[in-house]
């Protein structure tokens, strides 16, 4: 996914309460209904516990590294840093996103980003850091996310069925580091 500017249609805000799971589409209706949807995607695949436990449809906090992409080749720039951006989505009425924070050293330090825009409960939230890298070696960069009311992104997600849901640390894996 590249990273997309809200000045280019890039996403603002978003229904609270909703799973998107990061398939944004373009609405030519919708519907607010008391009832949950009956149909395949939202009424199974789409859940995070078995139907034992209660239905929880607020989504968990979480960030993604949006640029660069997995096994990209990246240059590091002025002071040998490397610019990451992605974005970040609260927790239903917890939000707005507090913090960003990234690393590019096997998450054993972290360095916070800086947002771009405005933040609102349930808007998510873009972000950009700058971060230092090794010439020559291949390299993850990773994200984690704080709302205001201190949810904290955890290092893995809980475990589930099919993944959906996923709100572990967001990386991309395996990039090739060179100069300019």
């Amino acid at each position: 996914m590249g990273f997309m500017a809200i000045l280019n249609g890039g996403p603002g805000d978003e229904a609270p309460d909703i799973v998107g799971a990061r398939a944004t589409r373009w609405l030519d209706e919708q519907t607010i209904q008391t009832d949950e949807l009956a149909k395949f995607y939202q009424s199974r695949d789409y859940k995070i516990f078995p139907e034992s436990v209660l239905r929880k449809q607020e989504s968990l906090i979480n960030s993604v590294v949006a640029y660069h992409s997995q096994e990209e080749t990246v240059s590091l720039g002025k002071h040998l840093m490397v610019e990451v951006k992605g974005y970040a989505v609260p927790v239903g009425y917890d939000g707005p996103v507090e913090s960003v924070e990234v690393s590019g050293a096997g998450v054993v330090t972290w360095v916070e980003a800086d947002f771009v825009g405005r933040m609102t409960t349930f808007s998510w939230a873009i972000w950009m850091s700058r971060l230092r890298l090794e010439r020559g070696k291949k390299g993850t960069n990773w994200s984690r996310a704080t709302s205001a009311g201190e949810n904290a992104q955890p290092r893995l997600s809980a475990w589930n069925g099919r993944g959906v849901g996923y709100n572990g640390y967001r990386d991309a894996r395996y990039l090739t580091v060179s100069c300019v």
